[in-house]
């Protein structure tokens, strides 16, 4: 054991000068430093198991202050010994006991020392490892927290579009079936006012069928009544006069038929064999007729193809049955095949279905005053 490091005494001078006058003689240095040596050793020892066994609270402080201790003399085999009288001793053990020790602490440290070191040491370091820790687990828990937000605002977008696409497209299916469903709606309408137009121009053309064939009827009737009252006037005694030969005259020199006769046949006029049919009808329906014309070879118009009749009546006095031929032959057209109808200057065509006036020819017969003339297409 060094001596730096081995407790130092002090003794005062008056003390030693004491002891030496008692006759004790102190033992050489080398035996003092190997005598001292098991006591600091010891010592030692027992300020460790001290400082183990007292362990001071956090907190305190850790340096150690040796108490204080008489210096003892050692005294070797070597060394001479006197006897002294107990008398004589006393106060000088009494003086030497008393004497000022000042023992310096060692500063070696403690293993208390270091293991509370290595424990704060350890604890400073779990601290700040638990800080550490405690700090990244509070910035994971903030980003996650923020990741949470960002895909709940995500989540919350997608949910938001999603619903706008599925709005829209209800109000686009809603939209098209209202819009088919209009369509329908329109379309039943139509049809509806087409049979309502369709209704009506049935109505309307059985009307004019019922007006045309009670237009008909009166027309025969009339022509009847007509044909009636001629027969009568016919069976009644003729009284001459000047102006009837004059008459007479003109249409025998206007009409050079062949076969001129009210008897004679359609074959017998020279006609076709449908205007035949045609002539054949007409005389049957009406009985006042004088007399009728068929084929003139010389003549400009259908006269000279046998597709032509004259239908010669009294001028004037018979114009009622005159009208009453030409009506009937007009609403037979089609199956009398007319081509056209003349009768009192005016013309009646198929393809021009009303009467219109024609020019004046200069005579009774051209102007066809006293006769119907129907001309046929076939």
């Amino acid at each position: 054991m060094n001596d730096d490091h081995r407790p130092q005494t002090k003794v005062d001078v008056p003390a030693r000068e004491d002891a030496e006058a008692a006759g004790i003689t102190p033992a050489p240095k080398r035996h003092r430093r190997s005598a001292i040596a098991p006591i600091a050793i010891a010592f030692a020892l027992t300020a460790g198991a001290g400082a183990l066994v007292l362990t001071p609270n956090q907190g305190e402080s850790l340096d150690a202050v040796a108490a204080p201790q008489d210096r003892v003399a050692v005294l070797s085999r070597d060394a001479q010994r006197t006897a002294l009288p107990t008398a004589s001793v006393s106060p000088i053990v009494a003086n030497w006991s008393k004497a000022e020790v000042s023992v310096k602490p060692t500063p070696t440290p403690t293993p208390t020392k270091t293991a509370d070191a290595q424990k704060k040491a350890a604890a400073q370091k779990a601290a700040a490892d638990e800080a550490k820790a405690k700090k990244a687990a509070a910035k994971k828990a903030a980003a996650a927290k923020v990741a949470a937000k960002k895909a709940a605002a995500k989540k919350a977008a997608a949910q938001k579009q999603a619903a706008a696409k599925a709005a829209a497209k209800k109000q686009a299916t809603a939209e098209r079936r209202a819009a088919q469903k209009a369509a329908v709606k329109k379309a039943a309408a139509e049809r509806r006012a087409e049979k309502r137009v369709a209704a009506k121009k049935a109505a309307a053309k059985q009307a004019a069928a019922r007006k045309a064939a009670a237009k008909q009827a009166a027309a025969k009737k009339a022509a009847a009544k007509n044909v009636k009252a001629k027969q009568v006037k016919l069976s009644a005694p003729k009284k001459t006069s000047k102006a009837a030969p004059k008459a007479a005259s003109k249409s025998r020199a206007s009409t050079s038929y062949r076969g001129s006769s009210k008897a004679a046949s359609g074959r017998a006029l020279g006609l076709t064999a449908h205007a035949s049919s045609v002539y054949a009808d007409i005389m049957s329906n009406f009985s006042g007729i004088n007399s009728a014309g068929g084929y003139r070879p010389n003549s400009r118009s259908v006269h000279q193809f046998g597709r032509a009749m004259d239908l010669m009546i009294t001028p004037g006095k018979e114009s009622g049955l005159g009208w009453a031929i030409a009506r009937y032959a007009a609403a037979n057209a089609g199956r009398f095949k007319i081509d056209h109808i003349i009768f009192e200057q005016k013309i009646w065509t198929p393809y021009k279905p009303y009467w219109r006036p024609m020019e004046d020819r200069g005579s009774i017969t051209q102007n066809h005053f006293d006769h119907v003339h129907v001309a046929v297409k076939a």
